[in-house]
């Protein structure tokens, strides 16, 4: 397959997804919201032809940053809808066996679906780095003599308690932060009781953010805060950035 063909294949899935995915996110954001199940992603995102027009279109410079947007949408769906995968996250018990068991699946299903674990594909995808491959001495590793974990460890005391802060209203978060990055566009706000989080619908067009109902504990400001830097990031920057970047912008916030 030529370039262009490859290029031609790529606008086509590009294409779709403009068409489908921004009315599947704002239906995934309100069922969050709700804490309904998350409703089933359109064909667009579950292809494994789109798949692999990204992975020929990632070995094009002109195409690698559209490539690896389409692979970041596409890829991990696919992996999270593998049967072994549902299963492990569908185990609610917070362990580390519980989490070592969800990685394993997951690297089984990677492996089955691309050829490559599971860890350095996602590197690759969320633009931690360019190509797959690193030399076996740079991989992390796990000391042995470092105590084995049952459970996941306690939280942080008086994380989830008020703490005698002025209370904060959402508006004013959003007043603050606006004036380190004015945005164009408004944030859609949906409060509710569930963990926040920010549902990109169309980037630099419209975000939807959870967000709970009251800021009165250190947990609600900081993660409620979290989101809002992802949403105010997606709202401003002139492309989708890759997610080392998105997550380090939030964290600025």
């Amino acid at each position: 397959m030529t370039a262009f063909d490859t290029e031609l294949a790529l606008e086509r899935s590009e294409g779709a997804i403009a068409a489908e995915l921004p009315a599947h996110m704002r239906a995934f954001a309100a069922a969050y919201a709700a804490g309904q199940p998350a409703p089933t992603p359109p064909p667009c995102i579950t292809d494994m032809r789109a798949l692999a027009v990204a992975r020929r279109a990632l070995g094009y410079t002109s195409m690698f940053a559209r490539a690896r947007e389409l692979a970041r949408l596409v890829g991990p769906s696919l992996i999270e809808a593998d049967p072994s995968v549902m299963r492990a996250r569908s185990v609610s018990d917070r362990t580390w066996p519980a989490l070592l068991a969800l990685a394993s699946a997951r690297d089984a299903a990677c492996r089955s679906i691309v050829g490559q674990p599971f860890l350095e594909t996602m590197h690759v995808w969320l633009g931690v780095r360019a190509t797959p491959g690193t030399p076996e001495a740079a991989k992390p590793h796990y000391d042995p003599r470092l105590p084995a974990l049952d459970a996941v460890p306690p939280k942080v005391a008086g994380w989830d308690e008020p703490d005698g802060e002025p209370a904060t209203t959402l508006e004013a978060l959003v007043t603050y932060l606006s004036r380190e990055e004015p945005l164009a566009r408004p944030i859609g706000i949906l409060r509710t009781d569930a963990r926040p989080r920010a549902f990109i619908i169309e980037p630099r067009r419209e975000v939807i953010v959870v967000v709970p109902r009251s800021f009165a504990t250190p947990r609600a400001r900081f993660e409620a805060l979290h989101e809002l830097g992802h949403a105010f990031h997606a709202l401003a920057a002139k492309s989708p950035p890759p997610r080392v970047l998105d997550e380090a912008m939030a964290a600025l916030f």
